[in-house]
């Protein structure tokens, strides 16, 4: 990627001889690695594009003259530029995604492929963002407020009621990605996980059986034999 290359075609002329036939060069295309973050909240680059025009000397036959092979372009017709290009890169764009840059490279569109790294913490499905948050078996019996980060940077509080079960889904609106056709926010869902205590003491192990001895539960009761 990065650049694009013109091939002179032969086919056979009435006479015996060979030819030419010019063909238009494809667009170039350039991957552009950027973050979560960056996606979420758009960013620039500076990059390098490399691609070829049609050699001026030889209009892109390649030749000098009747016979000879064009100097400027070893005969191929095309030669090799580049510079570098400032781009924008809105908010919204999912990995994979293409984006058009008109005219910079050459007179020609340039074309971005998107490609965006894993995060450590979101993950995203479509224009929502998924966070799994991490609270303790007293917050989710008893329930809570945290604060939980997004990706702008900023934190938000979100409560978690009470008597609330593993796998949880909690939704805070509008605060996923904007969709870059509709220009609307997706939600961040917050997968509730719960994390149960360990090296339990012996005063607490006695107040969990106490508990238990005050609730006589099977959850497994509905399930089929």
């Amino acid at each position: 990627s990065g650049g694009f290359r013109v091939y002179r075609t032969y086919r056979d002329s009435p006479f015996g001889a060979r030819s030419e036939k010019k063909t238009s060069p494809s667009e170039p295309t350039h991957e552009v690695e950027i973050s979560l973050e960056e996606a979420y909240r758009g960013t620039t680059r500076n990059i390098r594009v490399a691609f070829d025009e049609i050699c001026n000397a030889c209009s892109g036959t390649g030749k000098s003259g009747n016979f000879g092979v064009c100097p400027s372009c070893n005969g191929e017709g095309v030669v090799r530029k580049s510079k570098m290009v400032n781009v924008t890169i809105p908010p919204g764009l999912d990995n994979g995604s293409k984006l058009r840059i008109p005219g910079v490279a050459g007179g020609r569109d340039l074309y971005l492929r998107i490609k965006i790294r894993p995060h450590p913490v979101f993950r995203r499905e479509g224009s929502n963002l998924i966070l799994d948050l991490p609270v303790t078996l007293y917050e989710a019996l008893l329930g809570a407020e945290v604060e939980i980060p997004i990706l702008d940077g900023k934190k938000v509080k979100l409560k978690i009621p009470p008597e609330t079960q593993n796998g949880t889904l909690l939704r805070l609106k509008g605060l996923g990605f904007v969709d870059p056709k509709t220009k609307e926010r997706g939600d961040l869902l917050v997968r509730v996980q719960v994390v149960l205590p360990r090296q339990l003491s012996a005063r607490e192990k006695e107040l969990f059986k106490e508990l238990a001895s005050l609730r006589h539960e099977n959850p497994r009761l509905n399930m089929v034999s």
